[in-house]
């Protein structure tokens, strides 16, 4: 990150008299793995929720014959002879359903009363200014004391380091 989204970061921050987790990574692992790990810790239900809905819709669908089965599986058991009528639409949609329930679901979560907060280093403690970010640092322990959960994102290099 550039000094410029660092400055967005922390004018994002608000002052908090708690947090709901205190998140602990390492500044190696690229932020994306990050984002990936902790949407699928959050918000997983969502993806299986939009995966199960979508699921049933489109059973609904194929019962009713509006959808097409266009391919056919030759079943043999016990010398019985089938051919079983399928489509890909449930493979393909529950896929893209999941998908999109997992991505958009921040977004649904942020239309809810329920909020969470959260100290993530890179906004809470000022990355620009010094003397900001030295007093940050030597808070870490009474940010970590105001927090109900500690969750560590570990990365091969989390293990390895002193300090960030």
């Amino acid at each position: 990150m550039n000094q410029a989204q660092f400055v967005d970061l922390w004018e994002r921050s608000a002052e908090a008299d708690a947090f709901d987790a205190f998140i602990s990574h390492t500044w190696a692992t690229p932020g994306y793995q990050k984002f990936l790990s902790l949407l699928l810790s959050s918000y997983w239900h969502y993806a299986i929720a939009a995966w199960l809905l979508s699921a049933i819709l489109l059973t609904i669908l194929y019962a009713l014959g509006v959808l097409p089965l266009v391919v056919l599986i030759a079943s043999n058991m016990q010398g019985y002879q089938v051919d079983i009528p399928c489509g890909p639409w449930i493979f393909l949609s529950t896929f893209f359903s999941a998908t999109c329930g997992l991505f958009c679901a921040p977004y649904l979560a942020s239309c809810t009363c329920r909020t969470s907060r959260c100290f993530y280093d890179a906004a809470c403690v000022n990355q620009v200014d010094p003397v900001q970010r030295e007093r940050g640092i030597y808070g870490i322990g009474g940010f970590l004391a105001i927090s109900r959960q500690l969750w560590i994102l570990w990365s091969p290099p989390y293990l390895s380091r002193l300090w960030c």
